[in-house]
């Protein structure tokens, strides 16, 4: 597996997203120089619209390569981080994560997986759901791609709007941060306001995007993505990307709200064989089990056992800042 990074221009350096207030001040002044370069009232060409074709269905094929993924990230927020473990093979997942604050405490894990035939929820340290039903239990935390690809998803229709309609106004190729890249336009027609949406697929992570820009032309913007770094990986020949680490930030005059997504790189694996065991949440004496579709409930064969680091992550999280809190 081998990564790269997007080398950032001097103005990106300058107003990375770490500071989201400098990016927010400078931010009138960008949008108004690209919209003055880009603004075609003619609508797209039939050059634009294959070139767009061109770009979505790599991309979309990129999103599809991964036959089966496992990797360990952290999400960082302003009031903490999410630690999460996520496995995928097929139609088979696991997803644990648990978030700690600034302060070091720790919310409830959240773990839940899918065998083929059996969704698994661990709802407490002593009590694990079961259902027959694929979705029933859903992920307590967004994947990398999944965030990164909340608004490319909704222009390319592949996602809900909301009662928002994106209008595709042109393609064109352009540099960005040292890389070939095709940049989308779209007008964002909302029941509130206008806005423009701006989405820069690089052509050397497999069109993955590494920017994407929403803002009202001339006003301050309302969100903003730069991904960093990609991993890459061959099988049959093909080369599959993925993002190792991204930062975004949605900008509100009232405070904005900065996210940074990081891939543990070295726990990566792409297309390679996961334990079918990897897909199934054990339990342990000490555990009740609740049937969703019967409603049976099975107690717990010895009461009195103490839950231990046997849950495996996040649980075991859980369990050793419990320990640390203990008066010695």
């Amino acid at each position: 597996m081998s990564s790269a990074g997007a080398t950032r221009s001097p103005l990106r350096r300058t107003t990375s997203l770490l500071v989201c207030l400098a990016m927010l001040l400078l931010a009138p002044v960008v949008i108004a120089a690209d919209d003055e370069e880009q603004e075609d009232k003619n609508g797209p060409t039939p050059a634009d619209e294959a070139l767009k074709r061109e770009v979505v269905d790599a991309y979309a094929a990129q999103l599809k390569a991964a036959q089966s993924i496992e990797f360990r990230y952290t999400v960082t927020y302003s009031g903490g981080r999410r630690e999460c473990r996520y496995a995928r093979d097929g139609e088979r997942f696991r997803h644990g994560h648990i978030l700690i604050g600034r302060d070091g405490e720790v919310s409830m894990p959240h773990d839940v997986a899918y065998d083929g035939k059996t969704s698994y929820y661990r709802m407490s340290e002593d009590r694990v759901a079961t259902s027959g039903s694929a979705d029933h239990f859903r992920k307590g935390a967004p994947l990398p791609d999944e965030d990164l690809n909340t608004y490319p998803a909704q222009a390319y229709g592949w996602e809900s709007t909301r009662g928002v309609d994106y209008e595709f106004r042109s393609a064109r190729e352009v540099e960005f941060d040292g890389l070939d890249c095709v940049e989308m336009k779209f007008d964002v027609l909302g029941r509130r306001r206008n806005e423009v949406l701006i989405i820069r697929h690089a052509k050397e992570h497999g069109y993955w995007p590494v920017h994407v820009w929403r803002a009202r032309p001339g006003v301050m913007p309302s969100y903003e993505m730069v991904a960093l770094r990609f991993a890459k990986s061959v099988a049959d020949g093909k080369a599959v990307y993925y993002p190792l680490y991204f930062e975004s930030c949605e900008f509100n005059r009232r405070g904005n709200r900065r996210s940074v997504f990081a891939v543990d790189e070295a726990t990566l694996k792409v297309n390679q064989p996961i334990d079918p065991s990897r897909f199934m949440i054990a339990t342990f004496p000490w555990d009740r089990v609740s049937d969703y579709e019967t409603g049976k409930r099975k107690e717990a064969e010895d009461p009195v056992a103490k839950p231990d680091a046997r849950m495996g992550f996040p649980f075991e999280v859980m369990l050793e800042a419990l320990a640390r809190a203990q008066p010695s």
